[in-house]
């Protein structure tokens, strides 16, 4: 089985925390007609 690639995706909770956490999951994102971005 091949090795896993590290993930481009960015949590911005704490898994190791306990309770009830808000946040969002940040995807980097290039597109034609913006240089550099991220999908939220």
């Amino acid at each position: 089985m091949p090795a896993l690639r590290p993930s481009p995706i960015a949590a911005t909770v704490d898994f190791e925390r306990d309770g009830v956490q808000h946040g969002f999951l940040r995807l980097p994102y290039s597109r034609d007609d913006s240089a550099w971005g991220s999908v939220m």
